[in-house]
């Protein structure tokens, strides 16, 4: 696992970010990381 090591972001549309993580792409909502 590839938790904790900055992902390389793709592409931020609106609320929902494309991110790589490990050669994994990923969504990711950003209204969820915004309250960590």
């Amino acid at each position: 696992m590839c938790i904790g090591v900055p992902g390389q972001i793709r592409a931020i549309d609106g609320n929902q970010a494309k991110v790589d993580v490990c050669g994994i792409q990923r969504d990711v909502d950003l209204t969820l990381v915004g309250q960590l």
